[in-house]
């Protein structure tokens, strides 16, 4: 609710205050009208493929609505890999430089740097179903351990080998592990309580890189550079079945194996170079597969592939000069349509950002001005101005101002702000959860004695308040 003047006066007394208070409100009115306007492509609700490009050090947000791009957010380094957390929130992407870029999808930025042991050259991510931690394994032999509350690495776990891929269950961390120099293939299994391998399941396959969890299952199938599968039951850790080629000879080369798993658990889609192939998830029957040019990715090859929540599947491809995302029916596997990427996107995945519910009805705003209560002429003094959402709900776009009395100077101000004579208006206007605060100071210099009244505002410019009393705080200080 944009807050009028005419609505504050009415609960104040005296002629003098009335005028500053109304002086204060347009100035509330003022920062609603001083904010930019949201950019029409603003990652909002709904699902995303999110595609970090090692060429451009970006990640590409694909809204799958309309499969094309509603942001692209620059990253601190080459990209390795990502991993997305449950609510589709953010995006760890992880770098070959040993850094892992936050990025807040909302808000389009990165928001934090994870910074790994300095050995670190992670090739592949994942999380927990929970989101509580991020696992990254290198070809060192390394699986970090990061705890997402406090993005700091809690624990190292050594994995003998060539780890090359991995994925986590509520109780268990799989990776894949090339293994020694003849090639013989491992998963190893770390107990995610203790961070400990508790066992390793040996897998006939050469070179395994490529790992993807069935839902609704125990299965986890594994694939290597051979073009071959192997189905390992995660309750007993054995191996229970495998596919020897899953080109089943269609295609020119080996290799650049990718797996997707379908969301209910009946598929999974495997692309290499030159085939997206669809199979049985249980008993790993080919169902189906197309090739490149099938999907209107002429002269491209197949480097990337992930499911939907809806079961539509993505494939990616490139070429020396370009990329590109085609959506595809998960059965028929034709094409329904595309959209342009970079030549070099190192994976793709998918999340989904759930509606954000409904702010609840009303919004107590209380202002707070603190600063000294006495002075001298000349002298520069800070001011803190404070807003605080007291409840019942979340307080959308609250806007601060301060008055300064004549015969006052402002040396300077925090945040973005703009000033209408002796009106100071701050024009970042956050969002505040129940019990969530905005502070911002000001430093002033007073050129005359007497005692000066400095008067602050505060107001959310979206949601009604219950109680318009608190929205105006007071300091008078005395000049001698």
């Amino acid at each position: 609710m944009s807050l009028s003047s005419t609505s504050i006066t009415s609960i104040t007394r005296g002629r003098g205050v009335r005028r500053t208070v109304g002086v204060v409100a347009l100035g509330l009115a003022a920062a609603a009208l001083a904010l930019p306007a949201s950019p029409a492509n603003a990652v909002g609700a709904g699902t995303y493929i999110f595609a970090p490009d090692q060429d451009a050090n970006v990640v590409s947000v694909i809204d799958t609505a309309t499969l094309s791009t509603a942001a692209s957010v620059p990253i601190s380094d080459t990209a390795s890999s990502v991993a997305i957390s449950p609510n589709g929130q953010r995006a760890y992407v992880a770098e070959y430089s040993g850094t892992v870029d936050v990025v807040d999808a909302a808000q389009e930025s990165v928001v934090a740097t994870i910074q790994l042991p300095a050995q670190a050259r992670p090739v592949d991510a994942t999380l927990s179903p929970d989101g509580s931690k991020l696992y990254l394994v290198d070809e060192s032999g390394l699986l970090y351990v990061v705890d997402t509350s406090t993005d700091a690495v809690v624990d190292t776990v050594q994995i003998p080998g060539v780890p090359e891929a991995v994925v986590a269950t509520a109780t268990h961390v799989y990776v894949a592990n090339e293994g020694d120099s003849d090639g013989h293939s491992l998963v190893d299994v770390v107990d995610a309580a203790t961070d400990q391998v508790s066992t390793t399941i040996p897998v006939s396959l050469l070179d395994a890189y490529a790992l993807a969890l069935v839902p609704s299952s125990n299965l986890l199938w594994v694939g290597g550079e051979d073009n071959g599968l192997a189905a390992i039951d995660t309750s007993t850790d054995t191996v229970v079945r495998t596919v020897d080629d899953v080109t089943d000879g269609s295609a020119d080369g080996a290799g650049n194996l990718k797996l997707a798993a379908s969301p209910d658990g009946s598929k999974l889609y495997v692309t290499t170079y030159d085939v997206l192939s669809v199979f049985d998830s249980t008993t790993g029957a080919l169902l189906n597969k197309a090739v490149p040019s099938q999907l209107g990715l002429d002269d491209k090859f197949f480097d990337g592939v992930a499911v939907g929540p809806d079961g539509r599947v993505y494939a990616y491809a490139n070429d020396s000069a370009s990329g590109a995302v085609s959506s595809v029916d998960p059965t028929t596997l034709s094409p329904i349509s595309t959209v342009a990427l970079g030549r070099d996107v190192a994976q793709i995945r998918i999340g989904t950002i759930a509606p954000t519910p409904p702010p609840a009805r009303t919004a107590d705003v209380q202002a707070k001005l603190t600063g000294p209560a006495s002075g001298r002429t000349g002298t520069a003094y800070t001011y803190t101005v404070t807003a605080r959402d007291a409840g019942p709900g979340v307080a959308a776009r609250v806007g601060s101002t301060l008055l300064l009395p004549s015969g006052t100077t402002l040396v300077s101000a925090s945040g973005r702000y703009t000033k209408f004579g002796q009106l100071v208006v701050w024009t970042s206007t956050p969002d505040l959860a129940v019990n969530g605060s905005v502070s911002n100071t000001v430093t002033v210099r007073f050129s005359s004695k007497g005692t000066k009244l400095l008067t602050t505002g505060a107001a959310s410019l979206k949601t009604p308040d219950p109680r318009l009393s608190n929205n105006l705080a007071l300091v008078r200080t005395t000049i001698k």
